[in-house]
């Protein structure tokens, strides 16, 4: 599959070191607004719209194809490297959320140049609850429990994603074992965990710290969408540049 150009918010100083947003499904950079202000002192903080969402393109049809292809956690990772070296950033602290975090993974493993910490903040997809109604289910759960002021950034966001494209994109992020992958990841990796996430349960989040080569937990007070709602938490989770 060819490599579109991918839509991308930055912040801060362009010379200062590199922070690198990634956000889950059926969302887009918007989801970091709060958090992007906390970082951006310190960081030069890229936030890019990942493949199919927000204002980034789908992937191309393949000739002679009449849908689309899915979009796995690897064709993610693939554009974001490719959006980072078009940027001249790297290697860069990545911060993934939810999804995110499985293309942070994927990022550090297929191109361990582009990264020099990661940072998964509540990582998909637990592995006691990884089927498309159990994933509806948590999700369900985790919206009463969030700030109201994040529902009007999620329902935009997932209108411009659209329903094709996030079906699409469900079966690719449930598939993947993102703990399979953690332990070929070089670099530090801190988990970051919601202590009342229905989607991340406090042994999952524990596991991947365990699993990964030199992971850590950081657990912050709140739900899933933690760097809407715990912003300076967050941000003192990710540390600065020399963490």
């Amino acid at each position: 599959m060819s490599t579109p150009t991918l839509h991308v918010r930055t912040a801060g100083e362009p010379g200062a070191p590199a922070v690198v947003l990634l956000h889950g499904i059926g969302s887009s950079s918007a989801y970091f607004r709060r958090l992007v202000p906390e970082l951006a002192g310190t960081w030069r903080v890229v936030a890019p719209d990942l493949l199919g969402h927000g204002r980034s393109p789908r992937p191309p049809r393949a000739p002679g194809r009449l849908l689309r292809p899915l979009i796995s956690i690897a064709d993610h990772a693939d554009a974001v490297a490719a959006l980072l070296a078009e940027q001249g950033v790297g290697p860069a602290v990545v911060v993934g959320h939810s999804m995110g975090s499985q293309v942070a993974v994927e990022l550090a493993v297929r191109h361990p140049g582009a990264v020099a910490r990661l940072v998964a903040v509540t990582p998909t997809v637990d592995a006691g609850a990884r089927t498309l109604l159990r994933q509806t289910a948590c999700m369900l759960a985790s919206l009463v429990r969030e700030p109201l002021g994040v529902l009007p950034v999620q329902l935009a966001s997932l209108l411009a994603c659209g329903p094709v494209t996030y079906l699409r994109a469900v079966g690719p992020v449930l598939r993947h074992r993102v703990e399979d992958h953690l332990p070929d990841v070089a670099v530090p990796v801190t988990v970051v965990h919601g202590e009342r996430d229905p989607l991340c349960s406090d042994g999952w989040s524990e596991h991947l710290a365990r699993v990964a080569r030199r992971g850590r937990l950081v657990v912050v007070p709140g739900c899933h969408v933690l760097q809407w709602s715990h912003p300076a938490e967050l941000a003192a989770a990710v540390g600065g540049p020399t963490a």
